[in-house]
Parts: structure tokens; C-alpha cells; sequence
């Protein structure tokens, strides 16, 4: 695994999203990655960083993919149940 982390840190774009996420006051986006592709750049950064991630997916399955992969990297993945939020006040009664 030791050598993923080594051959990431070492690409341009890898340097630059790494010194953008240090500025702390600027964007910094990587479109066009797969699940694993994340995964690796995610776990590096961590690593080089040392600091935590917090990741937003699209769906569940999705997020349980990324975790699976950053797990097999060794890291400690939480993964937060889908939930649907209601925002208004309603009271109900269930008749079972």
C-alpha cells in the first residue's frame, strides 16, 4: 500500500490539490476520479495531512463502496445511514 501513497504523492495534480487543502481558505476539486481512484487520493491525503475526511456521495451504496475501499487501505471509515428529514411539525398516530 506503501507504494500507491508514494506514486500519488508524487503526481502534479496531487501536489496541488494537497497545497490548495492546506490553504484551508481555498476550493479545491478532483472531478473525473473512479470510487478507487478517491479512495487512494482520500487516504493519501489523510496520511500526508494528518487530519480526517469527511466525504458526501451521491447514495448509500456509494458511500459503503468508499468506505469498503479506504477500509482495505486501512483506514476507519464511518458510513451515516441514509435518513429522510422531515422539516415540518407533524404528529401522527399509527392504528396497529
Amino acid at each position: 500500500m506503501k507504494f500507491i501513497q508514494t506514486t500519488t504523492s508524487a503526481l502534479k495534480e496531487y501536489k496541488s490539490l494537497k497545497s490548495a487543502l492546506r490553504l484551508r481558505n481555498s476550493t479545491a476539486v478532483a472531478a473525473g476520479l473512479t470510487t478507487q481512484q478517491k479512495a487512494n487520493i482520500i487516504h493519501t491525503l489523510c496520511a500526508d495531512l494528518g487530519s480526517k475526511a469527511f466525504v458526501i456521495v451521491s447514495d448509500e451504496a456509494q458511500a459503503q463502496t468508499l468506505a469498503n475501499d479506504l477500509a482495505s487501505m486501512g483506514g476507519k471509515p464511518l458510513v451515516y445511514p441514509v435518513r429522510d428529514f422531515n422539516f415540518r411539525n407533524m404528529q401522527s398516530i399509527s392504528k396497529e
